[in-house]
Formats: structure tokens, sequence, C-alpha cells
């Protein structure tokens, strides 16, 4: 596949060109997320003729394909994904929270990412399609999400990291870590773009107590509705942010196949 699609693709097909720089391979997505089998095949077919290597199906809802159909264009189910919301015009529910007492959650001031800020940023991304996905290579994943809080802390992906010290009086930039958070805000919304808990951390209220904080952030700068995407298999994540008044507000299943 050549940088663009031709005019045949165009409607049905949409190149992905960051992926398919950072994977060194031809990737796209195939635009219309409620196809049937049938015209999803012909896509396919389509994506194939243009050389696609890697062809993404962003389907509406929790859609199930046979596994006849998966086996015939070598496609697997990579990711439930879940968007989360809620409003940020009562803060009953961080009231509510359980918390870690006098834990400090602290704004990541350097301009490089820390060792242990670069090992949250991979947690993160654990339950991610680009670690699911057995056909993507760990180092490319791995660099994904190393560049991920790279330009997160450089604020071009995110207007602030706030981050909590695993050792309360250590608030240092290469300090340990219980936890980390990235935000990012346009006009009234604010997202979470990723947020882990340490392993030594877990269970203590820490992921609470970044929410607190998170929301805090959020209010202060103007936002009253937050927003945070994540997969329905990483169960964890999903009751942290249902424990803080988040609502699932949209399904897509992620299917890739390798042409």
């Amino acid at each position: 596949m050549t940088n663009t699609l031709n005019a045949t693709a165009d409607s049905a097909l949409k190149r992905l060109d960051w992926e398919s720089g950072h994977f060194g391979l031809s990737a796209a997505q195939v635009v219309d997320g409620e196809l049937a089998e049938a015209a999803l095949a012909e896509a396919l077919h389509l994506a194939r003729r243009q050389g696609v290597q890697l062809a993404v199906w962003p389907a509406h809802g929790d859609r199930e394909l046979s596994e006849q159909f998966l086996h015939a264009f070598h496609g697997a189910l990579v990711d439930r994904k879940l968007t989360y919301t809620r409003s940020l015009t009562t803060n009953a529910f961080d009231m509510q929270l359980p918390e870690q007492p006098g834990l400090p959650v602290v704004e990541f001031s350097a301009a490089v990412p820390s060792v242990p800020l670069v090992e949250l940023a991979l947690a993160a991304g654990g339950f991610s399609r680009f670690r699911i996905d057995a056909m993507i290579p760990h180092d490319k994943f791995a660099s994904m999400y190393r560049l991920w809080i790279e330009r997160s802390v450089k604020r071009e992906l995110a207007d602030v990291v706030l981050v909590a010290p695993l050792h309360q009086c250590d608030v240092s930039t290469e300090a340990p870590l219980a936890a980390m958070v990235t935000i990012s805000q346009t006009a009234e919304q604010a997202t979470i773009g990723l947020i882990a808990v340490a392993s030594a951390a877990r269970g203590q209220g820490v992921g609470s107590t970044l929410m607190r904080a998170a929301h805090h952030w959020m209010r202060e700068h103007g936002a009253n509705e937050a927003r945070v995407v994540t997969q329905r298999v990483n169960l964890p994540a999903c009751r942290l942010y249902e424990r803080s008044g988040y609502q699932i507000s949209n399904v897509q299943t992620y299917y890739h196949f390798w042409l």
C-alpha cells in the first residue's frame, strides 16, 4: 500500500499512518463499524488487494464474528473498548472514595520521564490491543507506550502528569512511584490518558486517592465532564472508574485482521 489508498478504497478504508510507520507495515482501518459479515469480507478483500497487512475494525457495540470468518481472514478479537464518562459538577462520589491519608499527589515536573514513570506507562498498556495481539512484537508495544509518556511529560499528548510517590516523603523526579495519571483537556471535557498503580501499592486506596486528585485538577482547570477509555478485561480499572462515579457511554469491539 502506498501513502494513500486509491479512490476505490477511500470510502471503505482509512490508512493508519502512525501505526504503519511505527510498526513498519501497511495498516488501515475498516471505516464502517456496523458492517454485516458479507460486507466486511468485501472490505477485507479490498484491503488485501491494496496491500494492507493489518486491517483494524472497530465494530460498534458487542459485535461477535464467527470463528469461520475470523479463520478465513486471520482475524482475532483484541479489545472490547469501554468509554466511561462522569459529570464533575458534584464531588459526592469523590468524597465517598477510600483514600490513603497523607499520600501526596504532585505534578511530574521533569521534561524527561523517570524510569519508574516509564515502568508505570508500560503497565498502563498491559491490557491494550497492542499488547494482547501476539502478532505485534513486544518491543514495538513497549516503544509505543514509552513514546506516549515521553510526549506526555513534554505536554504534547497531555496537559499534566500527576504522580504519587511510593514513599510519601520522597517527591523527587527520580523517586519510586506508587501511581501515575496523564490528563488532557479540551474546552470543558478532561480525558484521562494513561493511568496505573504499581503492584506494590495496590489495595491501599492509592487509585482512589489518584482519582480524587485528578478530578480536583480537572475542576480547577474548568472541566465539567471527565472521560476515560479502558478495556473490559481490565477489571481493576473498570471497578475504580465505577467507584469514582463513571458510567459506560460507549462500547466498541476491536478486531485485527492480518492479511
